[in-house]
């Protein structure tokens, strides 16, 4: 993540819940996040503007750079966390976490499978996601609760602890992989060009959701079979979300 705000302007995101991991920027500086408020960008310039990252309940861990692994900061820029973890390996002055920096850890995150991030099923936002938390997790009811936003990357509930977990995903026991024995949907034709069939063994509640997580059909579908025209959407990746069975499916609309 660059975030540039320099000349006057103003780069300054607040992240939640936010996982910043395994990149790897070769001979350079932020293998994470860079914070520049330089006039010419690049550190290059003077500073004018803001560009201050603020960070609530996230991990920033694993990223790899020869100055500044986990983010960088140029001008003045600022990183600011807390209740995250974040490895502070190789981190130094100016480029550590300012302001309070309240609950703040900087311990192995503890992720299901970080090589594999999209899981085993190729489909990213379900439950065998890599960076799910694996038991004994520190990073497992430590995260500001009053920060909690939505569902988790998963779609499922926020705060099932005692507190919100630091991270894009919510710890709940286990991971709940499907698999074929248990699927209770299906859909066809898959790539489907106009008309949408789904076959579902229970009523529901059905999201789709395009590839930047934006959704862009809501229905409620009976049990049996239910068709739905997606001439409306734009050729791409989808996922459909069944609220009530917690389960979600790739679609591609040609």
């Amino acid at each position: 993540m660059y975030c540039w705000g320099g000349s006057g302007g103003n780069a300054s995101p607040i992240l939640y819940n936010t996982v910043v991991a395994n990149n790897n920027v070769i001979l350079g500086f932020g293998g994470g996040i860079i914070a520049d408020r330089s006039n010419g960008g690049g550190g290059a310039g003077g500073g004018s503007g803001s560009a201050n990252v603020i960070a609530f309940s996230c991990i920033i861990y694993e990223n790899i750079a020869n100055t500044g692994p986990q983010f960088f900061t140029y001008e003045n820029g600022a990183v600011m966390a807390n209740y995250s973890d974040i490895d502070s390996t190789g981190q130094f002055a100016p480029h550590v976490s300012q302001g309070t920096n309240s609950g703040n850890i900087a311990a192995d995150p503890l992720f299901i499978n970080s090589l594999l991030p999209i899981g085993a099923d190729s489909c990213w936002m379900t439950d065998d996601d890599g960076y799910q938390l694996q038991t004994g997790s520190p990073c497992i009811n430590t995260g500001d609760s009053a920060s909690a936003v939505g569902p988790d990357l998963a779609f499922n509930d926020r705060i099932t602890g005692t507190n919100i977990d630091m991270g894009a995903y919510e710890y709940a026991g286990s991971t709940g992989v499907q698999t074929e024995e248990n699927l209770r949907v299906n859909i066809y034709p898959n790539p489907v060009n106009d008309q949408l069939h789904i076959i579902s063994i229970c009523d529901d509640e059905v999201l789709i959701i395009n590839s930047i997580g934006e959704v862009v059909k809501k229905m409620d579908i009976l049990w049996g079979l239910r068709s739905i025209t997606v001439t409306d959407l734009k050729p791409g990746f989808y996922y459909l979300y069944f609220i009530h069975q917690k389960f979600t499916e790739k679609m591609i609309k040609l």
